[in-house]
């Protein structure tokens, strides 16, 4: 009787023990990497612009759709809207994904404007959310190109058909 209570108590007692010695796993002494660093930041900015691209292939979807169908493409943007704001931005970014934010909510609420216009004031607003907006993509695109330390090189002209 006595062994069978006392060797399971030694048993407790040299794990109860050996928890007190030292450590033998490794240390986790590695910091997160910095992803404002040189070597991270361009990373670092694509994870931002990813959905900047994304934003803008709606966008462009939605500029060359009907008035009446505008509703089909906006809970899309809306929803791309959401995850920019949701996602985290360090410190060296945080301009560039408040302009990143400005941006769409001035396109989504253009959007909405527009697909309830129904007189020359309303139109008027609709214009003028457009050229801010494109306005706000341009702070953008500079910002992101400071960050990268890059230069930007103007698009070249398009052409439009004479009417």
């Amino acid at each position: 009787m006595t062994r069978k209570i006392l060797l399971p108590t030694l048993l407790l007692l040299a794990l109860w023990l050996s928890a007190c010695g030292e450590n033998s796993a490794p240390a986790l002494t590695a910091q997160a990497a910095d992803p404002c660093s040189a070597q991270n930041l361009p990373e670092s900015v694509k994870k931002i612009h990813n959905l900047t691209r994304e934003f803008d292939k709606y966008s462009t979807l939605a500029s060359n759709t009907p008035q009446t169908q505008i509703v089909q493409v906006l809970p899309d943007m809306q929803r791309i809207e959401t995850w920019m704001e949701d996602q985290a931005a360090p410190p060296c970014l945080q301009h560039l994904k408040d302009l990143q934010i400005q941006h769409v909510k001035t396109v989504n609420a253009t959007l909405m404007i527009f697909m309830n216009a129904a007189d020359q004031t309303a139109l008027d607003q609709v214009n003028a959310g457009i050229a801010y907006a494109r306005d706000l993509h341009l702070q953008y695109d500079v910002e992101r190109a400071r960050v990268l330390g890059i230069t930007l090189t103007p698009a070249p002209p398009t052409l439009t058909p004479a009417p």
